[in-house]
């Protein structure tokens, strides 16, 4: 068991010293730009996915990058892990398509002008308050304002 345990540590000190660079991450973008960050982890090279996983720079670039690519800017949101959530959505009203059964998408919803999480059986939209991640105060769930006009 120890044995084992020193070949585990070996080996991740032997992956982190391959930790990518910024600009190495940077040239590989278009590789994998059109993936959904679920995608990544799995579809994309094993260094550029512990890039994007690990390393905030390179995380907080790539989120940035995929909002500047569809006409957005990711620093409207309150903080970069609520842009990665919803950059899903984003994506997928830009490509005009339906979108994907997720539990843990952040959308935005139009007619109230707020924004909620989808739950995972597509029937209804959970709004939110209150970035999950970082507890800023988001745009207030509006019912009342949009359907009890005079």
């Amino acid at each position: 068991m120890k044995k084992f345990i020193v070949y585990l540590s070996d080996r991740i000190q032997h992956i982190n010293s391959r930790q990518m660079e910024l600009k190495d991450f940077i040239r590989q973008y278009l590789l994998y730009s059109r993936l959904s960050i679920s995608e990544l982890t799995t579809k994309a090279s094993f260094e550029f996915a512990m890039a994007f996983l690990n390393d905030p720079e390179c995380r907080s670039w790539y989120i940035r990058q995929r909002f500047k690519d569809l006409n957005r800017d990711a620093r409207e949101l309150c903080c970069i892990e609520f842009a990665a959530w919803h950059l899903e959505d984003v994506t997928q009203k830009a490509q005009q398509k339906e979108r994907p059964s997720a539990e843990k998408f952040v959308l935005y919803w139009e007619d109230f002008k707020s924004f909620g999480i989808q739950h995972s059986s597509q029937q209804f939209f959970v709004p939110i308050n209150y970035c999950p991640w970082c507890g800023k105060r988001l745009p207030e769930f509006d019912y009342y304002t949009q359907y009890h006009k005079e």
